[in-house]
């Protein structure tokens, strides 16, 4: 079902309100999740920096369109060239891949993540653990309740599901 859920929204949601979902999608590299890091505690920041980082350095080197990184919630504004150097690789996707990329990148709370499942940078498994890191960090500390592991499961599922869409469109 995911899958035909996914061929569907091709069909009936990107293709006639394409430029929608692009805004949408794009939208998400101003405040991608990867580009800001907590202040604390240590082990936090240190898994984001070793998880995070050589993503944010494969968008900068692969794209040529580097992000600015910063600590703590207060919003940084992105380069306009690389926002639009992002938007125009979203843009050159087909309906099928773009639907792909827009539920990945929902799903992840990331441009970045879902540009690096897309493009084959990481697989599914990778992209919901980067994706949920202080989530799995936060459940390492005080334990995870059944609400909070149903939506882990719903957002891991919809990222394998992205995932296994584009394998099928490659092959």
């Amino acid at each position: 079902m995911p899958l035909t859920r996914l061929a569907g929204s091709a069909i009936d949601l990107v293709g006639p309100h394409r430029a929608a979902v692009v805004e949408r999608t794009v939208a998400y590299a101003e405040s991608d999740l990867l580009c800001y890091r907590a202040l604390g505690p240590e082990a936090l920041a240190e898994r984001q920096e070793v998880g995070w980082q050589p993503l944010v350095d494969w968008v900068a080197q692969h794209f040529e369109a580097p992000l600015r990184v910063t600590a703590g919630i207060v919003a940084i504004e992105q380069p306009a060239l690389s926002l639009a150097i992002l938007r125009r690789a979203v843009e050159a996707s087909d309906d099928w891949h773009l639907t792909a990329l827009a539920a990945a990148t929902a799903a992840c709370g990331s441009l970045i993540l879902g540009l690096a499942l897309a493009e084959g940078e990481i697989d599914a498994e990778a992209a919901f653990a980067l994706s949920e890191l202080d989530e799995s960090y936060q459940i390492e500390l005080w334990g995870e309740d059944p609400e909070a592991r149903r939506r882990r499961e719903g957002l891991s599922a919809d990222i394998a599901a992205a995932a296994r869409f584009l394998a099928l469109l490659a092959s």
